[in-house]
């Protein structure tokens, strides 16, 4: 345990798929001996707990209780971009009387070309010069010291990466939400010799709607996705960051392959 204990705080966001990678972290910190605060919505709240650390609530109106965000990208930005400055105050009034040490915050790191790679087309998206106005405003208003977009919202000078550098390449985007999708599964692998597949389908699918169900296949809206992996031969995933990495985390001689159409998963299978 470490001799110095200091205060440490993570600010995420409540998505499974990313407070799952953190989430060792803030327990190892725990066990040194630090004071490890976790802000985050309500939602999320029993993952974060579970590793010793104080959770702060705050109030996030990302869609991510019916995953109904927008299929623009730049939409979809700006749905992040009205959260943080919804956030910002209630964050402001708990640690602006109570400073971390050090502060941990979910970010995105790209590739070297990634400006010219991706960054160059999204910003002649319809939209994206109203998005870069309103960002730069913001923190023009907070007093912040950097209001420029790349620079406020780049690479920061110093980062712990929880992501592996391999991700799913190359996948076609599949509308998750829909039971057509869930349906073939059991059409292609059901009743194949020496096949038992366990199939999560998450609760905004009704198991009902995808017929009779093959008895080598299991059907759940939630799993303890780590220990099946531990011993699954493949893994088909949407490509959210916590799949991703467990899968990744877990693979020795297993074939994995994704599907999605979530905004920021496509860029996950491309990584």
């Amino acid at each position: 345990m470490s001799h110095l204990r200091s205060h440490v705080a993570m600010v995420g966001i409540p998505a499974v798929s990313h407070v799952l990678p953190s989430l060792e972290v803030i327990r190892e910190l725990v066990g040194r001996g630090h004071r490890v605060t976790s802000a985050n919505d309500p939602a999320v709240a029993s993952l974060i707990t579970a590793t010793g650390a104080e959770f702060v609530p705050y109030d996030s109106r990302l869609p991510v209780a019916d995953n109904d965000w927008p299929d623009d990208p730049i939409a979809a930005m700006d749905v992040f971009l009205d959260d943080a400055i919804r956030t910002l105050p209630q964050l402001q009034a708990v640690y602006g009387h109570d400073r971390p040490l050090l502060q941990l915050s979910p970010t995105f790191v790209a590739w070297r070309s990634y400006e010219q790679d991706v960054a160059a087309h999204l910003w002649q998206l319809p939209g994206a010069d109203v998005y870069r106005a309103r960002f730069a405003a913001w923190p023009a208003t907070c007093g912040t010291s950097t209001t420029d977009v790349d620079a406020f919202s780049g690479r920061p000078p110093r980062a712990l990466a929880l992501v592996p550098r391999a991700m799913q390449p190359h996948a076609d985007q599949v509308d998750s939400r829909r039971p057509a999708f869930y349906r073939q599964c059991p059409a292609a692998y059901g009743g194949l010799a020496g096949w038992h597949v366990v199939l999560q389908i998450g609760r905004h699918t009704d198991a009902t709607e995808l017929g009779d169900i093959p008895p080598n296949i299991e059907v759940h809206p939630w799993v303890p996705q780590l220990a099946i992996l531990e011993q699954a031969d493949a893994f088909i995933t949407h490509a959210g960051m916590g799949g991703s990495s467990e899968g990744l985390f877990t693979t020795e001689a297993r074939a994995e392959g994704g599907t999605t159409r979530a905004a920021d998963l496509i860029e996950n299978m491309l990584s």
